[in-house]
């Protein structure tokens, strides 16, 4: 019977350190606590499937809480498809902006994963596929056009999670 407490308790204790290492303080720790905590009830995430996506953006230095989070969990809720969709997402996203630009490989990643890349940033650009692709391949499209991206993924599945959520 101890071990039904000791789970979810001993959890909750490795995500605190692993917050206060990524936050840089237990304050900045517990304020992401809170934040996933809060994000994790309004998708179909579980709480360990949040932390993990929270985690990994925030070590490839991208700020889940600006709504680049939930703009990768609603279209992973658009596409149908559980976390694994979303670590897969979160991974093309965070190699893109190590790099500073999204190029050829991380944009195929997420084109397996549904997403329409060239369409999405076409319309934020008002460039054609094409040209998107010429200016991928000489390392034209940067962060700039990275954050774009998801808020054109954000902006054609918002709400998706949370409707998903509501049907599981």
């Amino acid at each position: 019977l101890s071990g039904l407490f000791l789970g979810p308790a001993a959890e909750m204790e490795r995500f605190k350190v692993q917050l206060t290492n990524l936050e840089g303080s237990a304050e900045g720790a517990d304020k992401a606590m809170s934040w996933i905590m809060d994000f994790a009830k309004k998708t179909p995430l579980e709480l360990n499937q949040t932390m993990d996506a929270y985690a990994k953006m925030r070590a490839f230095g991208l700020d889940p809480t600006n709504g680049s989070m939930m703009a990768l969990v609603d279209t992973m809720a658009a596409s149908g498809r559980g976390a694994e969709q979303l670590d897969g997402l979160v991974l093309a996203l965070g190699q893109a902006w190590t790099k500073g630009k999204l190029q050829g490989e991380e944009a195929l990643q997420m084109l397996e994963r549904g997403v329409p890349v060239w369409d999405l940033l076409s319309e934020k650009l008002g460039k054609n596929a094409a040209q998107l692709q010429e200016m991928a391949s000489k390392g034209k499209l940067g962060r700039e056009e990275l954050l774009l991206l998801v808020e054109a993924m954000g902006e054609r599945n918002r709400g998706a999670a949370e409707n998903m959520g509501k049907t599981w």
